[in-house]
């Protein structure tokens, strides 16, 4: 019988239960890491600066669900505290008919999720409360953050202080006194080639084990580094979509601006001097420094390295989010107002109307 994978490429299946059946094999890992890349938002630099929604790769989720991605990816919330909604509530910039719309638009958002919890006197209730605890911790963790919290250290700061230093050297436009070697290779086959020489990180990290190991392109070294990494963890579906995720978010700020390179391209759009890199370039090397704090983590196997997400938002960021749509609306009611208001003075002395 002939073997078609030896004759011809296997279809990729987008199907997360189908790939995650397939035991681990590289059209999941590509899979799961196409979707964590297409949830980053591009960013682009002063000189060409394009303001975007730093929440673009979300642009079809509910809200309330990207809150919770969020959350759940950095451990920070984007709800504004408790107090500066209470300091808007007691200088009447907050009215209780504008929480009482915002319950209506609630309702209407959760349907038979809503309950009666979410009624004016228990949201005010809530507000005056300050005593909770606000803090906020990420149940989605890479490697570095592991260690960190093991060993009381700050590795996943460290790591990322390195990557963006090797981020800075190759997009440098000629301020530098020496020109990083083999950019034109790409992002993560230069830093592959130079981080040898790197005695410095070697002290902290046990980072050449992990690079003398790697292949020269970006793509086959992700592959090879998850399928060491899912040797220690047995992760649920879109765990390993997550465990790039939290990655990319430790590296944000290049990420997101080697993200516009990747979104240029999607249009048709190069500039001539456009830089060989993509981000696979730095998830490799983002990984690369994750792989080598698996030795650092006191707990092997890692059975708790995937934590589970939480899927749904608890009552008080429900709360908020109340008191969030609230204050826009009070908002939106005082611009409306300020319009109508201009518009009734205007004067438009002898000139014709039409």
């Amino acid at each position: 019988m002939e073997d078609k994978k030896a004759t011809q490429p296997v279809p990729v299946s987008l199907d997360p239960k189908t790939l995650r059946q397939a035991d681990y094999d590289h059209d999941w890992i590509l899979h799961s890491l196409m979707s964590a890349q297409q949830k980053l938002a591009p960013l682009w630099d002063v000189r060409d600066y394009v303001a975007v929604n730093p929440f673009f790769g979300f642009r079809e989720s509910p809200f309330l669900d990207v809150i919770q991605k969020i959350k759940n990816l950095t451990g920070t919330s984007l709800l504004p505290s408790k107090s500066f909604f209470l300091d808007k509530y007691n200088r009447g910039e907050i009215k209780d008919e504008n929480l009482v719309q915002s319950l209506m638009l609630l309702q209407i958002e959760l349907g038979a999720q809503f309950t009666d919890d979410y009624d004016l006197k228990k949201v005010i209730e809530f507000i005056k409360n300050q005593e909770s605890s606000e803090k906020v911790l990420s149940p989605v963790l890479c490697l570095s953050d592991i260690s960190d919290r093991d060993n009381q250290q700050t590795l996943t700061s460290l790591i990322t202080l390195e990557v963006s230093k090797w981020a800075a050297a190759f997009f440098d436009e000629g301020q530098a006194h020496w020109s990083m070697p083999d950019k034109e290779r790409g992002l993560y086959a230069a830093w592959r080639s130079l981080i040898t020489y790197d005695a410095h990180i070697q002290k902290t990290l046990p980072l050449m084990q992990v690079v003398k190991e790697l292949p020269y392109d970006p793509e086959q070294a992700i592959i090879k580094m998850t399928k060491d990494l899912l040797k220690h963890a047995d992760p649920g579906e879109g765990d390993l979509e997550n465990y790039y995720l939290r990655l990319l978010f430790t590296v944000k700020g290049w990420a997101s601006y080697i993200k516009k390179f990747d979104f240029e391209k999607s249009l048709g759009f190069q500039k001539n001097r456009q830089p060989l890199v993509s981000l696979l370039d730095i998830v490799a090397i983002r990984m690369a420094y994750d792989m080598a704090t698996l030795p650092l983590i006191k707990q092997q196997p890692l059975k708790l390295f995937f934590q589970e997400p939480a899927k749904t938002l608890v009552h008080a960021d429900i709360y908020k989010y109340i008191w969030l749509q609230a204050f826009e609306l009070s908002e939106r009611q005082k611009i409306t107002q300020k319009i109508q208001n201009n518009s009734l003075k205007t004067d438009f002395g002898d000139r014709p109307l039409a």
